[in-house]
């Protein structure tokens, strides 16, 4: 897998190099947005000079390279959003023309961390796991995680929390990445913790409420609030990557750039980038999944999260990707994982 990680990533490197090429000029002079792209060429350079992978001490080596580009990229995410923020702030920019780029360059970037991270962690021996998917992934479990995670900040920002109740198919087990997992349903209860805070009453607020459910080929997670929900402006706009509510004169935290989940949930305190609803789309879309967010005015919102639930989607999906020039599907699925399962 190393082998064919090395092939193809500067491929991929270059493909992330040429969404930058294409921006309008006065977009692509932005200083967000030539740091990212000298970030990828300084990549491409690194990992295109490294010599042939032939033994475990070279494949040793490789992984300390790709440790580094982790490091190095995990600002990546917080400073596009910087980029796009103000290009919008001095419509520098059409809404499409950004939207283009960064539906563009997020989806290369995930697919880049999940190949990276995947070769990284096939070094780890983690229980139950190959490389970065969690074979037994409860997503009950992962609820709770993120619930704790999201309650911590509500309690440091509001001086209590939602009441959160779990219900439905709570045993389920499946195979996925748990770190987008994490990702998307820490956004969604963010967000609904805030709404309920600021709609209810803050020592007694309406209580959020989860659901979990499993269908032939995927699971499902509703997250339910009784936040107010939103307009039918902020519903049209909010897949948008320049449409946001935090402050947009407010810089933002580069701390929180990174897609690596452990990283976000270290600084979930931190001011918000502002692009975590087009982000979750992201991620839920990476692997034909799909989010979902309905609002009742005036009353809440409900969010409907639904991803595959079995390894053979994850490796069509996987191969979709390899036929773009992408080897995850040959790298994901090492023995461990029945793609049949």
């Amino acid at each position: 897998s190393a082998q064919v990680l090395h092939r193809n990533l500067p491929i991929r490197l270059l493909f992330c190099i040429q969404q930058f090429l294409k921006l309008p000029f006065i977009v692509g002079c932005n200083p967000h947005f030539k740091h990212v792209h000298r970030t990828y060429l300084r990549a491409h350079e690194n990992i295109n000079s490294f010599g042939k992978i032939v033994n475990e001490q070279k494949e040793a080596e490789y992984v300390e390279l790709l440790n580094g580009f982790i490091d190095d990229h995990m600002n990546v995410v917080a400073q596009l959003a910087q980029g796009v923020r103000d290009c919008k702030l001095h419509k520098k920019a059409e809404t499409d023309v950004l939207d283009s780029f960064m539906n563009n360059i997020i989806n290369e970037r995930i697919g880049l961390r999940l190949l990276i991270e995947h070769q990284v962690s096939l070094h780890l021996n983690r229980e139950h796991h190959a490389g970065v998917i969690n074979k037994c992934m409860s997503p009950a479990k992962v609820v709770d995680k993120m619930v704790a995670t999201a309650s911590r900040v509500c309690l440091e920002t509001y001086g209590s929390v939602p009441e959160v109740v779990v219900q439905g198919q709570t045993d389920i087990t499946v195979p996925f990445v748990q770190a987008h997992l994490e990702y998307i349903l820490l956004e969604l209860f963010k967000n609904a913790f805030r709404a309920s805070m600021e709609f209810g009453d803050w020592l007694d607020p309406p209580e959020v409420v989860v659901t979990i459910s499993e269908s032939r080929n995927h699971f499902q997670i509703r997250v339910s609030d009784r936040g107010g929900g939103f307009s039918p402006e902020v519903g049209t706009n909010m897949w948008s990557w320049s449409f946001t509510t935090v402050d947009e004169k407010e810089p933002l935290d580069y701390g929180l750039g990174a897609t690596s989940v452990d990283a976000s949930v270290k600084l979930a305190g931190a001011p918000s980038l502002g692009v975590g609803i087009p982000m979750s789309q992201a991620y839920a879309n990476y692997f034909g999944g799909s989010l979902e967010i309905h609002s009742l005015e005036n009353y809440g919102a409900d969010a409907y999260l639904k991803l595959p639930s079995k390894a053979a989607h994850l490796v069509a999906r996987t191969h979709d990707h390899a036929a773009q020039g992408t080897p995850f599907a040959h790298a994901c699925f090492p023995s461990g994982l029945d793609a049949q399962s």
